[in-house]
């Protein structure tokens, strides 16, 4: 993951069920921990929880091009670890919205690979991720 917000590389670990009475549909979510960015005296952090759907427009030779569009709680933290004379404030805050993205997907022979890039609409906390990665059956 890469969170331009954060402008900050992270973890991300997500999940899909075809829905079998829906054809091309798949719903679930992601989960995505953007690792600690320091800067002057701060630290700031920022995770993300989605439940998504994704939609396949395009499936065919192994390719799977899809659109997705869900719900969004995003949560940021910046903490003071400057000069400890002048204390150790910390100011956090979440907000609901929704994303909306699209992504690629081909199967190989243990799962899947991915890329996606979605854009998260979160009032002040809006901001593009950018992922990639691979998805494994259970």
């Amino acid at each position: 993951m890469y969170g331009t917000e954060i402008d900050q590389i992270g973890l991300q670990i997500n999940g899909y069920y075809d829905l079998p009475a829906v054809e091309n549909l798949s719903v679930g979510g992601d989960l995505s921990f953007y690792l600690p960015h320091k800067f002057t005296g701060y630290k700031e952090s920022m995770w993300e929880l989605n439940i998504n759907g994704h939609y396949s427009a395009y499936k065919q030779d192994n390719i799977d091009l899809y659109g997705l569009a869900g719900i969004n709680i995003t949560g940021w933290k910046v903490k003071y670890t400057g000069d400890p004379g002048f204390g150790r404030a910390t100011y956090s805050t979440s907000r609901g919205g929704i994303n909306i993205g699209g992504g690629i997907q081909t199967n190989v022979g243990f799962g899947s690979i991915y890329g996606e890039v979605k854009y998260a609409i979160v009032s002040d906390l809006g901001h593009l991720a950018l992922g990639a990665g691979v998805r494994l059956p259970f």
